[in-house]
């Protein structure tokens, strides 16, 4: 089955499967951030300089592949307590709330260029801070503490994790953003389960940002369960043979009647 258009927030890497390495303090990326951390106040930071990666870095990290050590794509800001502006991309009634957590991702209202992130954190405070009230379009701000998800691998994704009695400040209402047109061979060569390879350098930028990726064909189909029930987990190739993951996270297309049985 053949999709001409997909679209999709390109979130956790490239979805495909992690590896861990033991954290090692890059020079290159420790000095850029010291310089980062100089033009900004500490507390208060956009979310370009929030993912940035020092592109010495991502040019090593292309070289030694997903086995690398995760500081490749570490930010120096992992484990402070930030506030950032951002409008939702994907309000948290699309990727849903579970008993336990609740998940929505924001954009840079500026660029998707380093520019996006995943707001992820407990549903016992989403009410009272004001999570469940946002909406798709909305540019709001928010304190957090940033967290790297699978934080031992270079294929982590950055997530900023709300905190109790910090409530979001709805800024103002806005369209969402158009989507970044990119081709799957900008993100991925081949399959990374048979020695395929990631190009970190293109691809980092755009970790929880919202692109389109067009004219690819569904390979293979599985289902994924998680604590918000079951979704489809979705391989897609292009032309040239290339392969991504794509998790339905929002299960629109999990829930949808189709003439052929995608199961």
């Amino acid at each position: 089955m053949k999709n001409s258009l997909l679209l999709f927030l390109f979130a956790a890497a490239f979805a495909l499967p992690q590896n861990t390495a033991s954290a090692q303090v890059n020079s290159a990326g420790s000095k850029a951030g010291d310089n980062l951390r100089k033009s900004a106040k500490l507390d208060t930071l956009s979310l370009y300089q929030v993912n940035f990666v020092p592109p010495d870095s991502l040019r090593i990290a292309d070289s030694v592949g997903t086995g690398g050590r995760a500081s490749l794509t570490n930010t120096p800001y992992i484990g402070d307590t930030i506030t950032v502006t951002g409008v939702v991309i994907a309000d948290p009634t699309l990727i849903g709330i579970s008993a336990s957590n609740t998940s929505f991702y924001i954009q840079s209202t500026d660029s998707a260029e380093w520019g996006g992130m995943n707001i992820f954190g407990p549903s016992t405070i989403a009410s009272s801070i004001g999570i469940t009230s946002v909406d798709t379009g909305y540019v709001i701000k928010l304190t957090g503490v940033l967290m790297k998800y699978s934080a031992s691998s270079i294929m982590g994704n950055f997530e900023l994790g709300p905190i109790s009695g910090q409530t979001i400040e709805v800024q103002n209402a806005a369209a969402r953003p158009d989507a970044v047109e990119l081709k799957l061979s900008d993100l991925v060569t081949g399959d990374l389960s048979s020695g395929g390879k990631i190009h970190f350098t293109p691809g980092t930028k755009y970790k929880n940002s919202y692109v389109i990726l067009r004219h690819l064909t569904v390979k293979s189909i599985s289902t994924f369960s998680s604590s918000v029930g079951k979704a489809w987990d979705v391989v897609v190739q292009d032309s040239l043979g290339n392969l991504l993951d794509i998790y339905d996270g929002s299960k629109y297309f999990t829930s949808r009647n189709y003439a052929a049985n995608l199961n």
